[in-house]
């Protein structure tokens, strides 16, 4: 059992979304090392804190003498399944960094560019020290929101995305690098529908989206959990060699259930499990 503790943050660095990057390295740290359970201690008076926590599948297990609240969640072993009647995104959420991957779940690659790969997540190529100053909000969080002009139409909620790093400048040039799970699909048509729909989650400044938007008819806004990076991640030339993949992905596309296996088989050790 991991004991995971609060900290309060100073007013200069609220919005950093501190906590979510607290709770993100606290799930992959108890994933990768085998512990049962996660917990924390909060008085009902913390709503903030306790709204967050029960977003990712920390709830209310009992009640200790001095009045705190003490708020525990369970590290899925084995094939993880969805509660009865419980939604996939709320199974998503509570069996998390887990993920769902079952034949019913579709698979897509997403090609990304390095230089946006980092922006995206920053985190990848530094170690869990890494800090709020270094990765900056987009890198602290677990929800993610990614904008394209894909012309795919066929992305769902609970679907996975493997984030494909294009050839460049990075260290994970021409490999798959990233795991993520949707959350939402979304079409924007102007750049108040994007505002609104990446709530200031885009890696993006402001100038840069306004640029951007103005050159596109329409915009899909993905909005997405990050699952993890694979470490290391998939150089394309294996992918291929494993059947995987036929070759670079231009645009996003379907993997299917076959090829998904056959990538699966290519996972570092312990990742997903």
């Amino acid at each position: 059992m991991l004991k995971m503790c609060t900290f309060k943050v100073g007013e200069g660095y609220r919005g950093l979304k501190l906590g979510e990057q607290l709770l993100k390295q606290v799930f992959w740290h108890a994933q990768r090392n085998g512990y049962d359970t996660v917990y924390v201690t909060a008085f009902p008076k913390q709503k903030e804190l306790i709204g967050l926590l029960k977003e990712y599948g920390i709830f209310d297990s009992r009640v200790a003498e001095n009045g705190e609240h003490v708020f525990e969640k369970a590290i899925i072993r084995g094939a993880p399944t969805l509660f009865p009647d419980e939604e996939l995104l709320a199974g998503a959420h509570r069996i998390y960094p887990r993920y769902f991957d079952g034949p019913d779940i579709q698979k897509f690659v997403v090609p990304i560019w390095p230089t946006y790969h980092e922006k995206l997540f920053p985190e990848a190529a530094m170690d869990e020290t890494a800090t709020a100053e270094s990765t900056g909000k987009p890198g602290n969080t677990i929800k993610k929101v990614y904008l394209c002009n894909s012309p795919n139409n066929q992305l769902r909620p609970g679907d996975l995305l493997f984030f494909y790093v294009t050839k460049g400048g990075s260290q994970f040039s021409q490999s798959v690098a990233t795991l993520g799970v949707i959350e939402s699909v979304q079409i924007a048509s102007n750049i108040a529908d994007v505002r609104r729909l990446t709530a200031k989650r885009s890696v993006f400044l402001d100038q840069e989206l306004v640029s951007w938007v103005r050159q596109k008819s329409s915009i899909k806004v993905i909005d997405f959990l990050l699952v993890g990076h694979l470490d290391p991640a998939i150089p394309l030339s294996e992918a291929i060699k494993k059947g995987a993949l036929k070759s670079h992905p231009q645009s996003i596309v379907q993997l299917l259930e076959i090829r998904y296996k056959r990538l699966k088989s290519l996972f570092p050790e312990g990742f997903g499990s």
